[in-house]
């Protein structure tokens, strides 16, 4: 990897580049209130309900119900403010990029106008009599399901006081899946109170040693993985966070899984609602083909050097800092290759602030790929396009992270921090 950085030519600086799109960007609703009389039966329930309802259950996924008129105004500042800072619906590529993303959730701008109009009229229920009858909540599923694995049973304990457990667990690739094309995945969680977020990756067996040893090295089952602790393996397969529909890529597209190794099960337990249950054993369930039209390879964007001794230091003292990293995939991916990018992920710890993936092109042009102007760890996410991008020979991949960090100078070293992207790519027809 250190050869391969020299070889693309690492900065003496921090990296960064002067970004041509989404300057001052933010996720927060420019708010118009109506001001015609609404009411909630009438013109806010089915809002809450398409927006709120799928994670905002009576034993649902998240720890309060918003169901009710007499639910959502005992919550009415929390509710306002999360809704029009942009925090929920959870969703934290910014408009501003340009790109259309498959099963997107943030809420339409016209939809804030009417909740935050409604809660300046007194929020009003109205009569019941004129509500529309609302859809039912149905889970997003798979359409078929043609494997399960699940991790082991655990009891989530939260690390150095707090209520996060980041914990691993390595499983076999099962026969029936090695060297066959994920296509679709969905993550059923053991215990829906306390899983927050979690990774699916891949490790070719003659990869997996590391990770071996992590696990034996841990009691439990499974290992800690606070700070990552390289758990990405070869290939990623995908990210779930509450309410996010069933991952079902577009049609003809695979990820290829290797023909020995392992899967990480990477996952991230809040135990904020824990409620004295703490225990988990989450399942995991794909839809897989034996062949597909198009390969889908995760390219990553990461300089190399950051890994290594003080290479990615973020000062601390509350300043703020940035590293940015461009290459070229063709180094690795074939020379005169044109690709079609499918979507993007980016993944920072708790300490950052935004993050960027973009493609620089000729005569300085940059297309931004993913822009996260107010980076959640405990909301990042795989986006997926409405349509591919064309990445053509030449053009390289550019990825940014920030951090504002309130205590002692940091490093990838430390185990503290990290920055790093994937785009997932096919080779252009």
């Amino acid at each position: 990897m250190i050869a391969l950085a020299l070889l693309l030519g690492c900065p003496a600086d921090d990296g960064r580049i002067d970004l041509q799109y989404c300057e001052d960007a933010t996720l927060t609703h420019p708010v118009t209130p109506v001001t015609a009389p609404v009411t909630w039966h009438a013109d806010v329930a089915p809002v809450v309900h398409e927006h709120c309802a799928r994670c905002h259950t009576a034993d649902g996924l998240a720890p309060f119900a918003l169901e009710t008129h007499t639910d959502v105004v005992a919550l009415a500042d929390a509710v306002r403010d999360s809704v029009v800072s942009g925090r929920m619906p959870p969703w934290s590529a910014a408009e501003c990029c340009g790109k259309a993303y498959r099963g997107e959730r943030r809420i339409p701008d016209e939809a804030v106008d009417l909740l935050v109009g409604w809660l300046d009229q007194g929020a009003p229920e109205g009569d019941p009599t004129t509500a529309a009858p609302l859809p039912p909540l149905v889970a997003p599923a798979l359409a078929r399901v043609d494997a399960t694995v699940s991790t082991e049973r655990y009891e989530a304990a939260g690390l150095f006081g707090s209520t996060d457990d980041l914990r691993c667990f390595l499983v076999d690739i099962p026969d029936g899946m090695r060297g066959r094309f994920v296509t679709g995945m969905q993550v059923r969680p053991g215990n829906t109170a306390i899983v927050h977020h979690v990774g699916v990756n891949a490790v070719a067996g003659w990869r997996e040693a590391p990770f071996v040893r992590l696990d034996r090295a841990d009691d439990g089952p499974g290992f800690e993985c606070r700070g990552g602790q390289g758990a990405l393996g070869d290939r990623s397969i995908g990210i779930w966070v509450p309410g996010l529909d069933a991952l079902e890529l577009p049609e003809g597209l695979g990820i290829q899984l290797p023909n020995d190794g392992k899967l990480i099960v990477n996952m991230h337990y809040d135990l904020t609602a824990a409620d004295g249950d703490a225990f988990d054993e989450t399942e995991v369930d794909f839809t897989l083909a034996d062949s597909v039209e198009k390969v889908v390879v995760p390219i990553a964007a990461l300089n190399p050097l950051w890994v290594f001794d003080r290479g990615m230091e973020i000062e601390g003292g509350f300043t703020d800092s940035g590293y940015g990293f461009a290459w070229d995939p063709q180094v690795l991916y074939g020379l005169g290759a044109d690709w079609d990018v499918w979507g993007a992920f980016i993944h920072m710890h708790e300490l950052g602030t935004s993050g960027s993936v973009a493609l620089l092109k000729g005569k300085g042009e940059q297309e931004c790929l993913l822009h996260v102007p107010e980076w959640d760890f405990f909301w990042q996410a795989n986006y997926w396009f409405d349509a591919p991008t064309r990445m053509n020979a030449g053009d390289r991949l550019y990825v940014e992270c920030n951090w504002r960090n309130p205590g002692d100078d940091i490093a990838w070293a430390d185990d503290e921090e990290m920055c790093g992207a994937v785009i997932y790519a096919t080779r252009a027809d």
